[in-house]
């Protein structure tokens, strides 16, 4: 089975707790071994390298206790996955997730350049280090995972989850540097699956909605947003940042993507260039 997130909301769940929970899959055809560990402050290291990236990061010297499941035998990174820390704070990571070609040609993924030796961004395998043990909740650890995915940008896709005794967060990078989060509202359960899965997004709502800082400006710039309804709903962002079924064009998906604007803007969209060019 592929990974699969599953996010429960206090109101949702029997006893009236916050849940996140996720499986770890393997590549095809292997099993990678995992431990449990609990990593005391002494421990946790103030310097952090990438093994995957080789990237070189100075840490906070205030670390809590906190528990994680990295990998069993050495060599390829930490990979912690998930963990609780002395706060109490859950983290699952990640969710390996997708992107698509006009997105990823306005902000590349920051990749290792061995030839040059230039250090690549985050991922999968840095997250829980860095994240876990200097959070006390669920929105402070998305508001530090996304400070460090715009300082050192990312090589991959994904998607983090959250948890505090109160909130749940779900959390999805966007290209090498751009990311967008959401508050999973506590009558409700996800079932989280490769894929993008916030598909709505309030930029004026950051009781229940974060992102990047120019989120809004990147989306606006690179994708040509012309009706503010989309804008502050991103309906347009649907198209601009999921990936494009196959044998669905992106015009389809793009114009589909309209049926919220006030039809006064969508006589201005139809006579754009873009309605028959993009």
């Amino acid at each position: 089975m592929a990974c699969t997130t599953i996010l429960i909301g206090k109101k949702a769940s029997y006893d009236g707790s916050c849940m996140i929970a996720r499986n770890d899959d393997s590549g095809a055809g292997s099993f990678t071994p995992k431990k449990f560990v609990v990593v005391h402050p002494d421990e946790q290291p103030r310097t952090y390298t990438s093994v995957i990236s080789h990237l070189t990061i100075d840490l906070p010297d205030d670390p809590m206790r906190y528990t994680a499941v990295p990998n069993a035998v050495e060599g390829e990174g930490i990979w912690g996955a998930c963990g609780v820390n002395a706060a109490n704070v859950g983290m699952s990571a990640t969710e390996t997730i997708t992107s698509n070609p006009r997105v990823l040609g306005a902000d590349p993924l920051v990749v290792y350049d061995a030839q040059s030796g230039k250090p690549g961004g985050l991922g999968e395998e840095d997250f829980v280090s860095l994240v876990l043990p200097y959070i006390h909740s669920a929105r402070e650890g998305v508001l530090r995972l996304g400070h460090l995915l715009e300082t050192y940008g990312t090589y991959e896709m994904n998607g983090i989850a959250f948890c505090d005794h109160d909130e749940i967060w779900w959390m999805e990078t966007i290209g090498g540097h751009h990311w967008m989060a959401r508050r999973v509202p506590d009558d409700v359960y996800v079932a989280m699956p490769n894929q993008l899965g916030i598909d709505t997004f309030v930029f004026d709502d950051p009781a229940h909605y974060l992102c990047s800082a120019d989120l809004r400006a990147f989306v606006e710039t690179t994708f040509q947003v012309l009706c503010p309804s989309c804008v502050d709903v991103i309906t347009s962002v649907r198209i601009a940042l999921f990936p494009i079924p196959v044998g669905v064009s992106v015009v389809v998906m793009w114009k589909a993507s309209l049926t919220k604007c006030p039809t006064s803007w969508l006589k201005v969209i139809r006579k754009s260039p873009c309605w028959d060019k993009m």
